[in-house]
């Protein structure tokens, strides 16, 4: 579901993660994957929209360390949010 994002929004970045995550979790769904990962991604996704500060920010100072300290964001999924992050694949 797309995150409309102002320019200059501060949260730009975590609302593409989010965007990226919620259609990963979808296509899971619809593909009938196990419900535990379809949660997973759910929940991080939840966490990251909470977020008061920018995850890049988060990333840049403290890393995968700092990836995995949000909620509900565990070593798999801060990989990939990682792997977005550094390449900007956001399509």
């Amino acid at each position: 579901m797309p995150r409309p994002i102002i320019p200059g929004d501060k949260h730009a970045l975590n609302k593409r993660i989010v965007e990226k995550l919620a259609n990963e979790l979808y296509d899971m769904d619809i593909n009938h994957k196990k419900n535990h990962q379809v949660w997973a991604y759910r929940k991080a996704a939840w966490a990251i929209e909470d977020l008061e500060q920018d995850i890049g920010l988060i990333y840049r100072t403290m890393g995968m360390k700092g990836l995995q300290s949000i909620p509900n964001v565990g070593a798999t999924i801060s990989l990939i949010v990682e792997k977005w992050i550094k390449t900007g694949a956001f399509v």
